[in-house]
């Protein structure tokens, strides 16, 4: 072989390496946006879970108060005798 064929081998075999190098930072760069991305909706489901126990107490606060509302109410009628 010739210098400027040793030359040319170690040229191309810098590139190929090169060309590794890129494919298994992207690769892992790809992994990381994966893992984040998953993390980040198991974090938005527990928020939507946290969120919605919470609006079930209210609503279920909500109504006993209207209940009692109600009661209430049917014991004024029943008391001025307009039922």
């Amino acid at each position: 072989m010739t210098e400027f064929e040793i030359a040319n081998l170690a040229v191309r075999h810098a590139a190929l390496t090169a060309v590794y190098v890129q494919a298994a930072v992207a690769g892992t760069v790809g992994l990381i946006q994966a893992g984040l991305i998953t993390w980040g909706l198991l974090l938005m489901r527990r928020a939507g879970d946290q969120r919605e126990k919470r609006e079930d107490a209210r609503h279920a606060e909500s109504m006993e108060a209207l209940r009692a509302l109600i009661h209430g109410m049917e014991t004024v009628i029943e008391r001025t005798g307009k039922g």
